[in-house]
């Protein structure tokens, strides 16, 4: 497995100052989502040469929702596209929709189809290499959905696995996931979470194994899956400033991802 950690947890640092993070934890990867308070990554580095820095960079996070679509917001993900070509980066995120909860409506599937048809003629014409990534968030967090909008397609679109969207937004146990969409997942999100009321069902993000999440079932479960692509920690600290700094994370998600660390961070349920 390669093992990093998203921007969000960091979003007012520069580029190398992330990247001399990800090197100082041991880890592989940066995913770009925001930097020096912005998340318009390519307004960022318009008209800028592209910086050296100790990392890679293996996924940009661009905001585009599927089944809105709509020009500007084709237009704001070709950006991304652009920028990915730029920097070498092989993956770009997209949504599905904004909602949780909510019933996903057949035309709104079927608009989700439409737009990742003319993204990727636009990534034809333009000779952009990277590759599409759908999160499983909000209507989309379920395999079942994912599956079938890509029976939608003449090619599926890969997989963003957020672990912790399937599990508690979507009642997934991690095998069942693997199961319906293990063959196109190409980048997990990780993060870790406690019940604040178990009558309300709200939650509160912790730090990496701190939480109930079962972290340990996630990672023996890749690695007896063989799974070599990449893990992201996804740090919250855009959206809670009230999180403690990514360091914290970082040092319990270094533990975790060491090669008998995740043993030790079973959690308490898979739901």
């Amino acid at each position: 497995m390669l093992f990093g950690f998203s921007t969000l947890g960091c979003p007012s640092t520069s580029l190398h100052e992330a990247a001399d993070m990800a090197q100082r934890y041991g880890l592989d990867f940066l995913e770009l989502r925001s930097l020096q308070n912005t998340c318009n990554l390519p307004g960022l580095f318009e008209g800028k040469p592209i910086p050296e820095i100790p990392a890679n960079i293996r996924l940009l996070a661009s905001s585009l929702h599927l089944t809105e679509g709509g020009d500007e917001a084709i237009g704001s993900f070709l950006e991304f596209a652009e920028l990915a070509g730029r920097l070498g980066v092989p993956y770009v995120r997209v949504f599905g929709d904004t909602s949780f909860g909510e019933p996903l409506r057949d035309d709104a599937l079927h608009q989700a189809a439409a737009t990742i048809g003319i993204c990727r003629a636009e990534l034809s014409n333009r000779r952009l290499s990277c590759r599409m990534l759908l999160e499983t968030h909000g209507n989309f967090s379920s395999g079942s959905v994912c599956l079938a909008l890509n029976r939608l397609l003449p090619e599926p679109i890969e997989i963003l696995w957020d672990a912790h969207h399937t599990c508690y937004s979507a009642g997934e146990f991690i095998q069942e996931t693997w199961q319906s969409l293990g063959p196109l997942i190409r980048h997990i999100h990780y993060k870790d979470s406690s019940h604040n009321s178990p009558e309300t069902g709200t939650r509160s993000y912790t730090a990496p194994g701190k939480g109930d999440y079962p972290t340990g079932q996630l990672f023996q479960h890749l690695r007896a899956e063989n799974y070599r692509e990449g893990v992201s920690l996804e740090w919250e600290k855009l959206w809670h400033p009230e999180l403690p700094p990514l360091e914290v994370a970082l040092e319990a998600f270094a533990r975790i991802v060491s090669p008998h660390g995740a043993n030790d961070s079973q959690g308490s349920s898979m739901v």
